[in-house]
């Protein structure tokens, strides 16, 4: 039952310890912070584009 118990904590310690990894690369490393707004920033360029072509091929 040691063994169990143990191996749940280090799990769970586990998934603790990426998660302030991944918070702590996201906010505090300005490139990837900078990369990761770059990308959406150009996603919703993308769509607004899309939505726009949408638009004047419907009015064709």
């Amino acid at each position: 039952m040691k063994f169990v118990s143990s191996f749940v904590t280090s799990k769970i310690e586990k998934e603790e310890d990426s998660r302030k990894k991944n918070w702590s690369n996201q906010y505090w490393n300005p490139q990837s912070a900078h990369q990761s707004v770059y990308e959406r920033v150009k996603k919703i360029m993308y769509l607004q584009d899309v939505a726009v072509y949408e638009r004047v091929k419907k009015r064709l």
